[in-house]
This record gives C-alpha cells, structure tokens and sequence, in this order.
C-alpha cells in the first residue's frame, strides 16, 4: 500500500470517528428526558389523572394551585368543565378536631380566622 493509500485511509478513518462523535452528542442533547424538568418524575407541578366512569380528565396544578377537569367530545377533543383554586383551602384552620356541635357558622368561622 503506497503512502497516500495510507493517508487517505487514515483521513476517512478520522472523518468516521468525529462523525460518531458528533452523532453522539446530538442525540445525548436532544433525546427526551423525564430528568430534565426536575427530578426524577417531577412534572414541574403538573400531574393529570383520568376518571373511566364518566371520561373525565383531571389536571391538578400544584405549583399554582388549579383543580382543572375537562370531558372527553368527539373527534378526540376536550372540554373544560370546571376549574377551581385551592390556594387559600391550604391556608384553612383544621377543625376537625375542635367541638363545634353541628358545624361552624360564618361568625364563628370569622373569629377562628381573626385569630391568626
């Protein structure tokens, strides 16, 4: 094999190596993972969950505190149903375990929140 069989051999051999490498990277920083929005499963405070019996759709948002539930339509599509936010049900005083006889009243609930 003369030299410049040689060297072209060894050119295309460093052409196939930075072509693997590069391959490479592109796929290390573009391949989806569930790792890159927190981690492990962290879903960036977002997590859905499906009711068979009436094909509803349930998206709860932690991070800004929406209940969201949608219904299934035809053709694959969704309709909102109701949203709600529990932002200040997390502030709320447990009374459960307080003798309140049949339940609290707007003024006894008012006092209990005029304590804090």
């Amino acid at each position: 094999m003369n030299e410049k069989c040689k060297m072209d051999w060894v050119v295309n051999g460093l052409l196939a190596a930075i072509l693997v490498l590069l391959a490479g990277n592109y796929i290390s920083q573009h391949a989806f993972s569930t790792a890159r929005a927190g981690t492990g499963w962290d879903t960036d405070g977002i997590t859905v969950m499906t009711t068979a019996a009436n094909e509803r759709l349930v998206v709860v948002d932690t991070q800004k505190k929406n209940i969201m539930i949608y219904h299934a339509q035809t053709g694959g599509k969704f309709g909102l149903t109701g949203v709600r936010s529990y932002e200040y049900d997390v502030l709320a005083e447990d009374t459960s375990k307080q003798n309140v006889g049949s339940g609290l009243d707007y003024l006894s609930t008012k006092v209990l929140y005029e304590k804090k």
